[in-house]
């Protein structure tokens, strides 16, 4: 009786905990659960569930810069050890202008890992006097979210080398749009920036689970990426 009194307490007192880490058990009575369209608040970040969404064998934590790598974000980042199970619902960060880190601030988006790869999120509501991002999120397992500049290549090929082959991936909607759930396997060559263009993105999508994987050879890939470019510049330059 007392551990149950002892978890409820908890559960009421964490929203104003500030600068620690919010642990939920590996015990499934020890889960977190947040009603439908009620809220968690957490040292600026919001979650806010379109359904019933359970909480469990994770620690949530406020970090000063991604664990995963990225590109470049905002000095702030909320990190769960353990992926959730998937989220479907809304997500709030409130920031400071201190914290932007050389990021535009007009150009916010919210950005999430969920354990393979970060994807853009759609942004609802953007302000930038009270300094939140809120984006919609359909069925994504949180691992970890921040903000960072809309329209970064290097969120998705956060690498030096131009290639990235993955099997069984977790594919980004913002790359293969509709395409998504039929998509298993993926090659991404890097355009780099040049004068004529901004950085992108060449993507091949395969259904087929042995088309793409990593450690497979990317010269004719590589050939391929400069092909094109060079192609692309000479119609821009037209």
């Amino acid at each position: 009786m007392f551990n149950k009194y002892l978890f409820i307490f908890f559960l009421l007192s964490f929203t104003v905990v500030k600068g620690q880490s919010i642990f939920m058990g590996s015990n499934a009575s020890e889960k977190m659960t947040i009603k439908g369209n009620s809220y968690l608040y957490y040292d600026g970040l919001t979650l806010t569930p379109s359904s019933d969404f359970h909480l469990s064998n994770t620690k949530l934590s406020r970090l000063g810069a991604t664990s995963n790598t990225i590109s470049s974000s905002i000095s702030r980042s909320y990190y769960f050890d353990n992926a959730t199970s998937n989220f479907s619902g809304s997500l709030k960060i409130t920031y400071q202008e201190s914290e932007l880190n050389g990021e535009s601030e007009s150009d916010l988006g919210l950005v999430l890992f969920t354990g393979s790869a970060w994807n853009n999120q759609t942004t609802t509501t953007s302000d930038t006097t009270s300094n939140f991002i809120t984006s919609i999120v359909n069925n994504k397992a949180l691992k970890e979210i921040t903000l960072l500049q809309k329209g970064r290549v290097n969120e998705y090929l956060n690498q030096e080398d131009i290639i990235l082959l993955r099997g069984e991936a977790n594919v980004s909607e913002d790359i293969f749009g509709p395409a998504k759930p039929l998509v298993k396997t993926e090659a991404l060559i890097k355009i780099p920036k040049t004068k004529y263009n901004p950085p992108g993105i060449l993507a091949f999508g395969s259904r087929d689970l042995d088309m793409f994987y990593p450690g497979q050879g990317t010269e004719l890939l590589r050939f391929l990426g400069k092909s094109y470019h060079k192609c692309m510049i000479q119609w821009l330059k037209q």
